[in-house]
């Protein structure tokens, strides 16, 4: 049951990733920025090079293909084989071990398809901006914060 629920999260989330950045493709200009709520969220598209707040994106195109492709490909199957260990009856664990491995998987198909990640939403007050992020990013994010949850609240799931 653990799996299909990998395979759905996973189906959710990298569908819903890949509809919206093929929204973002089809209807902006890449630095386009919509207001959505003045003063705090635009929609912008952007081609993000690097890693998490554009890290790396100055750096060679082979330094970011084995850092951003290669590397995300190692650390999803070693997230498989820790979700494998994890019970099912660690709901913390298995579901956030699920978004961080289809948010991470939903970045590396824009990495081998575009050689960037799309990222479009964009939260700021006045002008300081967060760096612009999308539902993959979302969902990495998210499954860290469960898993941390699920680490501290299930012993069991450590053995």
């Amino acid at each position: 049951m653990k799996y299909i629920k990998l395979i759905i999260i996973a189906a959710l989330i990298i569908t819903a990733d890949q509809i919206t950045k093929q929204m973002i493709i089809n209807n902006f200009f890449v630095f386009e920025s919509v207001p959505v709520i003045d003063g705090l969220f635009n929609i912008t598209y952007l081609q993000n090079l690097g890693g998490a707040f554009s890290f790396f994106a100055d750096k060679s195109i082979l330094l970011r293909s084995v850092i951003f492709k290669i590397l995300p490909i190692i650390v999803i199957f070693f997230l498989f084989l820790f979700y494998k260990t994890v019970p099912s009856s660690s709901k913390f664990l298995t579901f956030g071990l699920s978004f961080i491995i289809s948010g991470a998987i939903a970045n590396l198909i824009d990495r081998f398809v575009f050689g960037f990640v799309i990222d479009f939403l964009d939260f700021y007050v006045n002008n300081i901006h967060w760096p612009a992020f999308n539902i993959a990013d979302s969902a990495i994010t998210v499954g860290i914060v469960m898993v941390l949850i699920g680490s501290f609240t299930d012993k069991s799931a450590f053995g």
